[in-house]
């Protein structure tokens, strides 16, 4: 797992800073905001099926990817994905159906509100799912940020996608969204994705503890400015 904050122009506010969120992209569809479980069909762990998106799903393309948004019919793609322990172990816990549903209902819910939230990254020939990739708001000890994250499905590891997919939400944010500062977040055992913010051009710059299901985990910060 890899996250990314993204910080406001210091003219906004600076790195870190307690301050309003910035969405300037393209205008979301009116997704619902919530949704209801699937029945419980666990086949969706298998799903691997290609599937065409109205144009207007699309936030950001590149020459092979595309990101888009997703809807309540994406459940069995974000399932496998998210209830794969190989791909959460850095997580160090996989997602029940419950936990992916309201993942989703969070997204969704972002698109309507923010237009950011993680987005399905889909091979543009194909249109297979591959992952998915982030840009929305959080905070960090009470400070407001944007955060980049990207989650790819293991098959899919260390084909360039994840570098891929973080460029282009990051010069999103930087030439769209006129943000200046960005820090990752990357637990120390994760070496791919230290491994792509390092090759972004971002340093480590310090650690700090994040609670993830009540459990501290150590994380590191590496800082890149625009």
């Amino acid at each position: 797992m890899i996250s990314i904050y993204l910080a406001l122009r210091p003219d906004r506010a600076a790195c870190g800073t307690a301050t309003g969120s910035a969405a300037e992209s393209t205008p979301a569809h009116d997704y619902p905001r919530s949704g209801t479980l699937p029945p419980q069909n666990h086949s969706h762990q298998n799903q691997t099926m290609p599937t065409n998106h109205n144009t207007d799903d699309i936030f950001l393309q590149t020459d092979r990817l595309v990101l888009r948004r997703m809807a309540l019919m994406d459940f069995g793609e974000l399932a496998s994905i998210l209830q794969d322990p190989d791909v959460m172990y850095a997580w160090e816990y996989s997602f029940s159906d419950d936990d992916v549903m309201e993942w989703m209902n969070k997204c969704i819910h972002l698109y309507t509100t923010k237009n950011l939230g993680y987005f399905l990254v889909s091979d543009k020939t194909t249109h297979e799912v591959l992952g998915q990739a982030a840009l929305l708001p959080t905070t960090i000890n009470g400070s407001e940020y944007h955060e980049i994250g990207y989650i790819f499905k293991k098959k899919h590891w260390h084909k360039g996608y994840a570098f891929e997919s973080a460029q282009v939400l990051l010069n999103h944010a930087f030439n769209s969204l006129h943000l200046d500062c960005v820090v990752f977040e990357i637990r120390p055992e994760n070496i791919a994705s230290r491994k792509v913010a390092e090759s972004l051009g971002a340093k480590i710059t310090g650690s700090f503890s994040k609670m993830v299901k009540s459990k501290p985990m150590l994380h590191l910060i590496y800082t890149l400015t625009k």
